[in-house]
């Protein structure tokens, strides 16, 4: 064999310097003619190995594809060809590192390019800040469906970031109360299918609620102009700002229905107060007593004697459906 020939060569002309700068010594080709002259002379084949590793054995060099390779370099120091391997590959990785951050660059680029022009549709087509609630109508699930689909939000409570509020007819519940004061669009559940079809919130001032019959009954009952209606009271809350803007609102006890109070008082931009104000300052306006026309009881009594000006608690439901504060009207006696 071949390899057994060179063996043998190398043993009688051990004393002649071998050129072996581009040589690459195999161990694995070796071990493998060792494996093919096993019965000859296994000794002589170690000592081989030993004479080209320069006398030392050499530890074994991790290299790719399970190989193992050494060499000499030309200026007389040994290098790792695996160490070369090392290095191109970090070399590789650091290129395909580059390539994918030039990508993401250009990716971002793209999509920032891609924002200027969808970004005006965006605003028209999607509904992210609507927040719809109603009142008086139950509301479907394809009804649900739609406002989801329009990016809006829609909940049963009334809550300080609602929009929109639905309603069929005009009544004077908390959640159309609370609408009028904070300014939200009192829309019919028409407006719901308008936008549905179109896939966007649309304009809705063909939409706004127009109760004539309870809208006329509600103005005689509290003796107001003829012309009162929601989308007036919309308009002057617009207008005038919060009904309620720098006031703080105080029930006495004989108060007994107050739950909706504090809503309308948030909604208007007032503070509620829950316990008598240990003092008043000078200026009377800024504080709204607000009580039945019996007082609860003599310490109640007492209060409203020190108190100068004492308004029927009508006075802020009316307020809040109107946004027109009628004191003269309302003061207690």
């Amino acid at each position: 064999m071949v390899l057994e020939t060179d063996v043998a060569k190398k043993k009688n002309s051990s004393h002649t310097e071998e050129d072996d700068s581009d040589a690459v010594i195999v161990e694995s080709d070796i071990e493998l003619a060792a494996t093919a002259i096993a019965g000859s002379c296994p000794a002589k084949q170690h000592h081989t190995t030993d004479e080209r590793a320069g006398g030392k054995r050499r530890p074994p060099t991790p290299a790719s594809g399970g190989r193992k390779k050494r060499g000499r370099a030309q200026g007389g120091k040994v290098t790792s060809q695996t160490q070369k391997e090392r290095d191109e590959e970090k070399g590789k990785a650091a290129e395909e590192h580059e390539e994918q951050k030039e990508r993401e660059f250009a990716s971002e680029a793209d999509q920032h390019a891609m924002d200027k022009l969808i970004a005006p549709q965006e605003v028209t087509t999607k509904g992210s800040l609507a927040h719809f609630t109603a009142t008086g109508v139950e509301m479907t699930a394809a009804q649900r469906r739609a406002i989801k689909a329009l990016g809006a939000i829609f909940t049963n409570k009334w809550m300080p970031q609602v929009s929109h509020l639905i309603a069929d007819t005009f009544r004077r519940t908390t959640k159309m109360m609370c609408a009028i004061c904070c300014g939200a669009r009192v829309v019919v559940p028409a407006y719901l299918d308008a936008c549905a079809k179109a896939g966007k919130l649309v304009d809705d001032a063909q939409f706004l609620l127009r109760d004539e019959v309870c809208e006329a009954a509600f103005a005689r009952k509290h003796h107001l102009p003829d012309d009162f209606s929601v989308s007036a009271a919309l308009e002057r809350r617009n207008q005038h700002g919060p009904l309620l803007h720098g006031v703080s609102v105080y029930c006495f006890p004989s108060v007994m229905e107050r739950h909706d109070l504090p809503h309308l008082v948030a909604a208007a931009g007032g503070a509620w107060l829950d316990e008598w104000p240990a003092s008043f300052p000078g200026h009377v306006d800024s504080f709204l007593l607000l009580a039945e026309r019996a007082a609860r009881n003599d310490a109640e009594q007492e209060q409203r004697a020190k108190a100068n000006r004492v308004y029927d608690v009508e006075m802020l439901r009316e307020a809040a459906i109107t946004q027109m504060v009628r004191k003269r009207q309302w003061r207690v006696k």
